[in-house]
């Protein structure tokens, strides 16, 4: 005998609305169906999955799952970074990795290359004396 279509709907409802957190690997709808610890993520398909096996903690720090979500969690989670190595972004703030002070700039490549050695809003830029600098390196150059 076949069941009508509205038993089959009602047991997805069910499913989806209990309070049962889904595990790792499992197909996920939105942020609030992973359990602890995981994270909705994905494209085509997405899954719950934890946040340090995914290539935004390796880029950007979010390496932190918190209510379903991939952010960063601690300044390790930062300091682990390529954005923090490259350009200084080594603080955790608000789930994001910002530029905390001076010496999250000066321990990055940016620092060393190009002499982004100063924070300055989330940025790291030069200081007054290495724009003075590079300015008077310039006008001998040129003439």
């Amino acid at each position: 005998m076949e069941k009508p279509i509205w038993w089959v709907a009602l047991l997805l409802a069910l499913g989806m609305t209990s309070g049962c957190k889904k595990t790792e690997g499992a197909v996920c709808f939105d942020a609030s169906a992973c359990g602890e610890g995981l994270a909705c993520v994905g494209d085509a398909v997405r899954r719950c999955e934890p946040c340090a096996d995914l290539d935004q903690c390796t880029a950007d720090g979010q390496c932190t799952a918190k209510a379903g979500l991939c952010q960063a969690g601690s300044d390790e989670d930062c300091s682990k970074s390529h954005g923090c190595k490259a350009n200084g972004p080594c603080t955790a703030k608000d789930g994001k990795c910002v530029v905390g002070s001076d010496a999250d700039c000066q321990q990055s490549e940016a620092c060393a290359k190009q002499k982004y050695c100063v924070a300055k809003g989330n940025n790291c830029v030069m200081s007054e004396a290495d724009k003075q600098a590079k300015a008077e390196a310039a006008a001998k150059a040129g003439g």
